[in-house]
């Protein structure tokens, strides 16, 4: 069953550990630009590149629209997102269609919102490989920096147009996000960075296993001595493998462990957990050790 969950999205969701959302360098399909923190650039990126489409489907037996996304470029991708805002053209009373929404949500609106703010976006963060495709990325109803699980109708869905896809490009160990402004045939890439494949140096990074073979964005908090950790490209079988590190390294299971969740503690009093989400082939690991005295 699909959540039905408030999320706050900030460009793609694993943006948010990047930082905000700001300006960057921009150009067209072909354009020339400066380097965005030295790397890659707009006139790097082409839409030509990319296929994609969103079409109706059913997912978990519900009817939605989905994006999906071919990556024919030569960068492996960590995400993807399409945003829709009403056309131009359309009503006030055509938007009215989107009251009721309003209404459920209007603790979240900020003053002056209406529904002429409302906006689709579907969104996920899964790598992409050069040539492979992401695919059955629901678009979700939304306004503001807040999306719902609510699926567009398809009235409400005909009354929306794509203005802008973002994709999360991987460039040597480096995690850029560049958006295409749909409307104006422009790409502009965000001056913010992520730092991918960098193992941590704290306590608890010496004691949890290293995701090795796999693309990882990885968060420590030396302060607290915990560990954060995003692994893509997964399968089943790899989450039992890593599983099994946990436990060589001295993680006991708990009875909170199934067969897509491992909880573990080990007798100095550090904890792990390991939560495989099949939906994007993707492991998150959080670990918490002892703080020294």
């Amino acid at each position: 069953m699909m959540k039905k969950i408030v999320t706050a999205v900030v460009c793609i969701g694993m943006i948010v550990a990047f930082g905000a959302c700001g300006g960057g360098d921009s150009g067209g399909s072909g354009g020339s630009a400066a380097p965005a923190a030295g790397g890659l650039t707009a006139k790097d990126m082409n839409i030509e590149d990319f296929e994609w489409d969103v079409d109706e489907a059913k997912i978990e037996g519900l009817d939605c629209y989905a994006l999906t996304l071919t990556n024919n470029s030569k960068y492996d991708l960590l995400g993807a997102e399409i945003k829709y805002r009403p056309k131009a053209d359309v009503t006030e009373e055509q938007l009215s269609v989107f009251d009721s929404f309003m209404e459920k949500h209007k603790d979240y609106a900020n003053d002056g919102e209406t529904t002429a703010d409302v906006m689709l976006r579907g969104q996920r963060d899964e790598l992409i490989p050069s040539g492979g495709t992401a695919s059955n990325i629901p678009l979700a109803v939304g306004f503001g920096d807040y999306t719902w699980y609510d699926s567009p109708t398809e009235e409400e869905f005909e009354l929306m147009e794509p203005v802008e896809l973002t994709v999360l490009v991987i460039d040597k160990n480096t995690a850029y996000v560049a958006y295409y402004d749909i409307p104006d045939d422009k790409w502009k890439i965000d001056t913010q960075t992520g730092e991918l494949n960098t193992w941590p140096k704290i306590p608890i990074a010496k004691i949890v296993p290293k995701p090795e073979g796999h693309v990882y964005k990885a968060e420590a908090y030396e302060n607290i001595n915990s560990l954060n950790v995003y692994v893509y490209g997964v399968t089943q079988e790899d989450f039992d493998a890593y599983v099994a590190k946990a436990k060589e390294a001295g993680f006991t299971e708990t009875d909170l462990s199934d067969e897509d969740y491992f909880d573990g503690e080990d007798d100095k009093g550090n904890s792990i957990t390991v939560d495989y989400e099949k939906t994007n082939s993707s492991l998150e690991i959080d670990a918490y050790g002892e703080m020294e005295e």
